[in-house]
């Protein structure tokens, strides 16, 4: 079977369009997160008295709660595409899934820097294998494992087309990032919106 031909171009199109149809819904999502760890801080400084083992438990939560913030904003992403109009409060509707899919991120962080270290190319495979594993956590609700095989299935004969689009959206996150951080308030949910185009067309033409 040969690599689906999905657009990038065609789907960071997209993912610009619907970010400047709603600008203010994009924004204040990222703002969300971005207020999720000032309160971190603010926790963090209030308890420094109560020790390390406070500190932490504060940050073990915060990883959690903020790992739930990203599956409930994939899950937004998701409806988008599906030409619904999920409303804000959606982004916390998938907390209570943030301490699997936190353990998911680091796995697949431990994998790709595990790769890098055996010559670079092996962690850009396994980058591009799994890349797609959130979006099967948040469509079936599904095992840590599970996901991680839904998404090697799916970009079975991928050829290294999502590893190069996942690098393209590094560099303009990169670029935002250069702006004082305030790009990042462009550049993260185009990118979020791009690789859940790139998922659903690949899984369209799978």
């Amino acid at each position: 079977m040969r690599s689906p031909n999905i657009s990038f171009r065609q789907s960071i199109h997209w993912a610009w369009t619907q970010f400047k149809d709603n600008p203010t819904f994009y924004i204040g999502t990222v703002l969300t997160f971005f207020a999720s760890w000032v309160i971190l801080e603010l926790i963090v400084i209030a308890g420094q008295k109560l020790g390390a083992i406070f500190n932490l438990a504060v940050h073990i939560t915060f990883l959690i709660v903020f790992s739930g913030l990203q599956l409930g904003f994939t899950k937004i992403c998701m409806d988008i595409y599906a030409g619904n109009n999920p409303p804000y409060m959606e982004l916390f509707n998938s907390i209570n899934q943030g301490a699997k899919f936190l353990i998911a991120q680091l796995i697949y962080l431990l994998m790709f820097l595990v790769g890098l270290l055996l010559l670079i190319v092996p962690g850009l495979y396994l980058a591009e294998k799994f890349a797609f594993f959130r979006f099967d956590m948040v469509e079936k609700d599904s095992s840590i494992l599970d996901s991680f095989r839904a998404s090697a299935t799916l970009t079975n004969h991928s050829t290294g087309k999502i590893a190069f689009y996942i690098f393209l959206l590094l560099l303009l996150n990169i670029f935002g990032a250069m702006f004082m951080g305030l790009g990042l308030l462009i550049t993260v949910p185009v990118s979020a919106l791009t690789m859940t185009s790139l998922y659903q067309g690949w899984k369209t033409n799978h």
